[in-house]
């Protein structure tokens, strides 16, 4: 025969796991923990090291500093001397430019043909020249000699005359010549 239980069923006691989620949840929990851990610490050994590192580098750099700034008080220093240097320099080629002027003025001139009577120097270059010549050809022969010398820049005749010295009848002149620049050492060599 069958049987038929019309009855309703009877409902059963959910059994949970409750003790094995709380486990669950409670190891999940500790393993997030100890990884925010472990990435705090590796953080934090991190920041110690970058900051060792920047305190090197900053005495390193404050060493450098002190360094550079002998490098560029030497540096001064040597432009100094060497502008010095090169005006003592432009002074020993300027000592000898008159001697060299009034060495062209005397080995130009014609010999036994042109005597000075006067002479004069400026500090600006500018000689003034007072003297006899033979004749008209011996002192234009000599201006022009003069105008052709790398030493001089213009040769201006403020005078000629004729005058008779022990009876020679001799030509008379003033002159003023104008001392150029002295000739650059790569003309010389050149």
């Amino acid at each position: 025969m069958i049987r038929i239980n019309l009855l309703p069923r009877q409902k059963r006691v959910k059994v949970t796991n409750a003790r094995k989620e709380i486990w669950l949840w409670a190891l999940l929990l500790l393993f997030i923990l100890s990884g925010i851990g472990s990435s705090l610490f590796w953080m934090n050994s991190t920041i110690d090291s970058l900051e060792r590192d920047k305190a090197a580098k900053t005495a390193v750099r404050a060493t450098l500093l002190t360094k550079v700034a002998k490098v560029n008080s030497l540096k001064r220093k040597l432009a100094e001397v060497q502008r010095k240097i090169q005006v003592i320099r432009e002074i020993r080629e300027k000592q000898s430019l008159p001697v060299r002027y009034i060495d062209v003025l005397v080995s130009r001139m014609p010999e036994a043909k042109i005597w000075f009577e006067a002479f004069s120097l400026g500090a600006d270059g500018r000689m003034d020249i007072r003297g006899v010549a033979l004749n008209n050809q011996s002192f234009a022969s000599y201006v022009e000699q003069l105008r052709r010398s790398e030493f001089i820049s213009g040769v201006v005749t403020r005078r000629t005359s004729r005058r008779t010295v022990q009876g020679f009848d001799l030509v008379e002149f003033t002159v003023n010549v104008m001392a150029g620049p002295a000739p650059s050492p790569e003309k010389d060599n050149g």
